[in-house]
């Protein structure tokens, strides 16, 4: 892919997209590549509530999407049509930038459109349709030269205690282990794909081949949460990715989306991982699972 004329993507998501952002567009360009990329989000928003949301579009002044985006087309004092389309807000943080999905999907000429489901709701098949299928069709609608692909999300670190039992170490309050949850959400994405030949984005599958050849036995080397131990409690956040998983979720965007060859790259964000010398590993991992390369270990 060129840097000259980088692919345009959006991602209709929630807080497992929003950190495509924060490594993505530098991995494409160490890998020679270039990447005009724009999220939607809203955290923790399902395929149900983006449904509501495209309903409730033609409501006077319903934006509530937060826009942000990276485009390596745009020159020094270039705008992109987003800024035309987004409602600027101040908040607490300074100003930021909202939006409609219809309003996005019509402003640029997207050559790939992402979803995703919620994490909570990844696992449960009964949860995709038809909300799935009607956030489709809109896509289709209003953004008919776009590719569709799906991002398979992951499952949580064993410090959650939905998926594991902070005393006996067995499943959790879900009656599923971490294995369970991604056999699940992974079985959920791959049916909805094959139901509409989507591509799929092996987010989930890249985390779970990092925690069997690590291995992961600690949630202090997880490339998911970021959780310390205060009076013998676990707290902190079980189901995002640290840094160093979006340093794997943006090699595995990089290699699916784009192409290209993430092994060969040497670069990382050495400052913000915690595991540096991790860095190679996760750079195989992204591309075996590209490549198709599947967890090994099965669930018990």
């Amino acid at each position: 892919m060129s840097p000259l004329i980088p692919l345009k993507i959006l991602m209709i998501g929630n807080s497992f997209s929003i950190c495509v952002l924060q490594y993505t567009p530098e991995v494409a360009r160490r890998c020679g590549a270039g990447v005009d990329i724009c999220s939607m989000y809203i955290g923790g928003c399902s395929l149900a509530r983006h449904c509501e949301n495209i309903r409730r579009a033609g409501e006077e002044g319903f934006a509530p999407y937060e826009i942000s985006w990276n485009f390596a087309s745009l020159g020094e004092g270039e705008e992109t049509a987003l800024n035309a389309a987004v409602t600027v807000r101040k908040t607490d943080k300074g100003s930021k930038k909202y939006g409609n999905i219809p309003q996005i999907l019509a402003a640029e000429k997207w050559d790939i459109v992402t979803i995703q489901q919620a994490s909570p709701k990844s696992w449960d098949p009964d949860s995709y349709h038809p909300h799935a299928d009607d956030l489709i069709a809109t896509i289709r609608k209003l953004a008919p030269q776009a590719r569709i692909v799906i991002q398979e999300t992951w499952s949580y670190c064993n410090g959650d205690k939905r998926i594991c039992d902070q005393t006996t170490g067995g499943p959790g309050e879900w009656g599923i282990d971490q294995r369970g949850m991604f056999d699940r959400l992974a079985a959920n994405y791959a049916a909805l794909g094959a139901q509409y030949g989507f591509d799929i984005i092996p987010t989930g599958s890249a985390i779970q081949l990092f925690r069997e050849r690590l291995p992961v036995s600690d949630i202090k080397d997880d490339v998911v949460g970021d959780m310390k131990a205060v009076n013998g409690e676990l707290t902190g956040d079980s189901i995002h990715l640290n840094n160093d998983g979006k340093y794997l979720q943006a090699c595995v965007w990089a290699a699916k989306l784009l192409g290209v060859d993430v092994e060969s790259m040497d670069w990382a964000p050495s400052a913000m991982m915690r595991h540096p010398e991790n860095a190679a590993l996760i750079r195989k991992c992204a591309a075996d699972a590209v490549r198709g390369v599947k967890p090994a270990r099965q669930a018990e």
